[in-house]
């Protein structure tokens, strides 16, 4: 991956984690009093009483945000874009999405919120180049010293 679409692609992680906690944040507040009711059609999208109660979410080229589609999980996913120019001419552009978690569906029915979630989710949003550049080196190193070692235990299986 080349400098300019590692910084891009690092932007997107970055935007989306962010977006991701606010969003956990304000939809689980948001669901918290539905625990153990209805809060989908037999068709499956969300009863329209709950639809028109929904904060509006970003929905731009550069973050949008859509329902995960599932039986068993109410999800969103957020999706970050951002443009680079590339090296060989044009704008390419890079994306990154990261589904947030809810609560669990049974039927239409909210069960619960998800366990896990009892807190936002710990999302880094604070990637640079340089250590993204450092981790890759050094899982570089790593996987050349395994395959050395690996090679050792030819005929024998590791």
């Amino acid at each position: 991956m080349r400098e300019k679409e590692l910084a891009a692609k690092i932007e997107a992680v970055n935007i989306a984690h962010v977006y991701a906690m606010q969003l956990w944040k304000e939809l689980t507040e948001f669901f918290r009093p539905y625990v153990g009711t209805a809060v989908e059609t037999k068709g499956g999208p969300l009863m329209a009483k709950i639809q028109a109660k929904l904060p509006i979410f970003a929905n731009t080229h550069k973050l949008m945000v859509y329902r995960h589609v599932s039986n068993y999980s109410l999800a969103w996913t957020v999706k970050a874009c951002v443009p680079y120019h590339s090296e060989h001419g044009g704008d390419i552009a890079v994306y990154h999405e990261i589904t947030v978690y809810i609560g669990d569906l049974q039927g239409q029915t909210l069960t619960k919120l998800c366990e896990s979630y009892q807190e936002p989710p710990a999302l880094r949003s604070d990637y640079t180049v340089e250590e993204v550049l450092a981790n890759k080196a050094a899982a570089k190193k790593a996987k050349a010293a395994y395959e050395a070692a690996r090679d050792k235990c030819y005929p024998f299986g590791e």
